[in-house]
């Protein structure tokens, strides 16, 4: 319990101030920018400049101010004037194309033959829904007369026509499509017996290195008097922070 108590004594002592430390402003406001044509810096004083953009914007000199009112007085000869046969023209609506039809209404009215309309015995045999087999079993053993009893034999004679037939055809490739080439193909003799030139010889050379006897396996040794240089007054000094970047530590 007294190491426990030592340790949390030492941990909760202020840290120490370093050594070559400068302490950094106290204010944002220091003397050497404080304005010659005014003591205060907290006030605000606008220049010449400013004080003629403050200043509103002057009318132009035939500006005409709005009306005092919206209802303004109108003549007698305006009240008993008569429009012309042309200002009737223009003035009225205009006309709805000959072909418009209004928007029909949301609830549709049915009529008599409607509701009390049949279906047909095809219009039946199409509302059935299509049945398939389940297995291959019963795909096997299906009933197909069923099927072709509904077909038409007018249907099963039918022949096409000439157009049908030449849309059923397939499309043809391209005249200079070419299919794909195997992946091993024949390698010609004259491939085979082919010699490289000089420079391609030359050129297929590694690159020359230095040799292994030419490799110094301390070139990158650092020596003892690089180890245990120490740096000068003035290099520590440079290494040092700016002193406006520094924060004033608190004791």
């Amino acid at each position: 319990m007294t190491a426990q108590t030592r340790r949390i004594d030492e941990l909760s002592t202020s840290k120490a101030i370093p050594q070559g430390f400068l302490e950094d402003r106290r204010s944002v406001y220091w003397d050497r920018n404080i304005p010659k044509w005014r003591p205060e810096t907290t006030n605000f004083v606008l220049s010449a400049h400013q004080e003629q953009l403050v200043c509103p914007k002057v009318l132009h000199k035939e500006y005409l101010g709005d009306r005092p009112s919206p209802i303004w007085p109108v003549s007698k000869s305006a009240q008993k004037a008569k429009s012309t046969p042309r200002l009737e023209v223009l003035s009225q609506p205009k006309a709805t194309h000959r072909e418009y039809e209004p928007a029909r209404e949301i609830q549709t009215v049915v009529s008599d033959a409607a509701k009390h309309a049949g279906c047909s015995d095809r219009l039946r045999t199409l509302c059935q829904h299509k049945t398939y087999p389940n297995s291959e079993d019963e795909l096997r053993n299906w009933d197909w007369s069923t099927w072709e009893s509904s077909v038409p034999q007018r249907a099963k004679t039918a022949e096409p026509s000439s157009h049908t037939l030449q849309l059923a055809e397939e499309k043809k490739p391209h005249p200079q499509w070419k299919p794909s080439r195997s992946v091993q193909w024949k390698v010609s003799r004259a491939a085979l017996n082919h010699e490289l030139s000089e420079t391609s010889q030359k050129l297929a050379q590694p690159k020359e290195r230095g040799q292994q006897e030419d490799y110094n396996p301390k070139a990158w040794k650092v020596s003892s008097a690089s180890l245990q240089a120490q740096a000068s007054a003035r290099l520590q000094e440079l290494c040092l922070p700016l002193a406006r970047k520094m924060r004033s530590k608190k004791t």
